[in-house]
Parts: structure tokens; C-alpha cells; sequence
């Protein structure tokens, strides 16, 4: 985390870079411009980069070749940046593993973690973190062969269930509201 007394000058330095009609905002060497703001910040900070929601990019292989070429320049212009690039694997699959080339397949699978599927007192553990004392009123809600155990998965569903009770909730509201406005005289 930057330090207070730091945050003044990297927030100064960012906002130089994508001032009004700088690199970034016309897209103009944008690359170059990141490349140059992640150097300098690391030169007092560590940095990293996390990339995620991959998922735009399933079968497009010219934008995962575009991806991976940037993130392998970025790795190479800045030594003390890192990089976490999250994807599915149906995503690597299908985008990046047979369309990228081996040498760059080599570099992104240097260190790869594969998430396991939760089992189900992780998933109640799960629950039990983001939604508290409702933890096993939604347990026993999610159907939990539905699929692989995976927290996203997990909490999407757990999510749905929520929304749809609150539907029903204002569902049943306004009809008990107009059955008592017929019920009361005119």
C-alpha cells in the first residue's frame, strides 16, 4: 500500500499522464505511456498488475495474441512489476493456448495455480464471510450439483437466490397493497 505521504506524488503522476490530450486519452502510444508510468512508479513501489474477466476475449485470437504480447512487454520493460493474469480454463483453452505461440505460452504458465472446486463446508464457510447470520438459509437454497464448487459460481448463485427474493418480496408488497386499497371503502 502507498504511503500516505506518497500518494500526493503518484496521484500527481497520473494524472500528468492522462491529462487532457495526452497519450492515453487520444490512444496514442498508450503502451508507451503505461510502460512509463508503471517504470517510475516502481521505482518506489512494487507493483501489481491483475488482470481478470478474460472472458470478452473466448475464441478472439487476435486480442489474446494483443493481450499477451503487452503483457509480456510490460513484464520485460519492468522488472519489478508482476503480473497475475486470471483466466478459465476454457478460456486458455479455446483463446490462448492453441492460438498464442510456445514461447509465449511458456512464459504465462511459469507459474500457474489452478483453483479447486470448494467443498461443501467451504462453500457454507463461504456464505457464512459475505452474507453472515443468512448462511444456511442460502445452503440450502443452492443446488450444489450444479456444476463445479467455485467461489464466483458459489456466490453468483447465492446472489440470484437473494434478487429473487426480493422480487417475490415486492411482488407480494404491492399486491397486499392493492387488495387493501379494494378493501377499503372510496
Amino acid at each position: 500500500m502507498t504511503p500516505v505521504g506518497k500518494r500526493g506524488k503518484n496521484h500527481d503522476l497520473l494524472n500528468e499522464i492522462t491529462r487532457e490530450g495526452g497519450q492515453l486519452e487520444n490512444g496514442t502510444s498508450y503502451h508507451g505511456a503505461l510502460t512509463s508510468f508503471l517504470k517510475l512508479i516502481t521505482i518506489a513501489e512494487n507493483i501489481v498488475l491483475v488482470v481478470d474477466e478474460m472472458d470478452g476475449l473466448f475464441c478472439d485470437s487476435e486480442a489474446a495474441i494483443r493481450v499477451a504480447n503487452t503483457l509480456i512487454g510490460l513484464r520485460q520493460a519492468v522488472p519489478r512489476i508482476k503480473v497475475i493474469f486470471s483466466v478459465n480454463d476454457d478460456v486458455w483453452e479455446s483463446t490462448f493456448s492453441r492460438r498464442i505461440p510456445l514461447g509465449m505460452q511458456d512464459r504465462f504458465e511459469d507459474s500457474v495455480i489452478r483453483l479447486q472446486p470448494l467443498d461443501e463446508g467451504s462453500v457454507l464457510e463461504l456464505l457464512r464471510i459475505r452474507y453472515g447470520d443468512g448462511a444456511e438459509g442460502l445452503y440450502q437454497k443452492i443446488d450444489l450439483n450444479d456444476g463445479g464448487l467455485y467461489p464466483r459460481a458459489i456466490l453468483r448463485a447465492a446472489r440470484d437466490i437473494i434478487d429473487s427474493q426480493m422480487t417475490s418480496k415486492k411482488v407480494v408488497a404491492k399486491q397486499r397493497e392493492e387488495f387493501d386499497k379494494d378493501l377499503l371503502p372510496n
